[in-house]
């Protein structure tokens, strides 16, 4: 048995890094609570508008819209300074990070994720076809904005 679990971990990383988890409350387009209430997840890859920002409630509301109270399955990808499980979020077959791009709704975080292509993918189409954010002439990346802030 103990041979067995080892090759599971060696050979399936993925399965000890994915987890089925309760949206219970979502935070900003971009974070959710689970049911503990304490475990935050930041989904991974992208980076949604700030409150106060251009977007941010419409980003929020769609996060809320695809997850919020339903049970989703995170592909942990780390933890960040804040605490905060780093993740993709799937509701079934649909990977919600990239859904909240290609709906103009979040920015790529290529920082964090460069080889994400799809996410990039995703964003360039966004941009070109006008949704979401990229209806506004000149859209301020919500890092540039939370740098602006302090």
């Amino acid at each position: 048995m103990k041979k067995i679990l080892l090759y599971l971990l060696l050979c399936c990383p993925l399965l000890a890094e994915t987890m089925t988890a309760t949206c219970k409350r979502v935070v900003d387009g971009d974070t959710f609570k689970l049911p503990d209430d304490k475990t935050r997840v930041r989904l991974w890859g992208i980076d949604a508008p700030e409150r106060g920002q251009a977007y941010a409630d419409e980003a929020r509301n769609r996060l809320k819209e695809l997850c919020g109270g339903k049970a989703v399955r995170l592909e942990m990808k780390d933890t960040d300074q804040y605490g905060r499980k780093v993740a993709i979020v799937w509701l079934g077959k649909k990977n919600i990070n990239l859904q909240l791009v290609k709906e103009g709704l979040a920015w790529h975080y290529a920082y964090y994720a460069p080889d994400a292509k799809d996410l990039a993918d995703a964003e360039k189409a966004a941009r070109k076809a006008r949704k979401g954010l990229w209806q506004d002439k000149n859209p301020v990346n919500p890092y540039d904005f939370r740098k602006q802030s302090k």
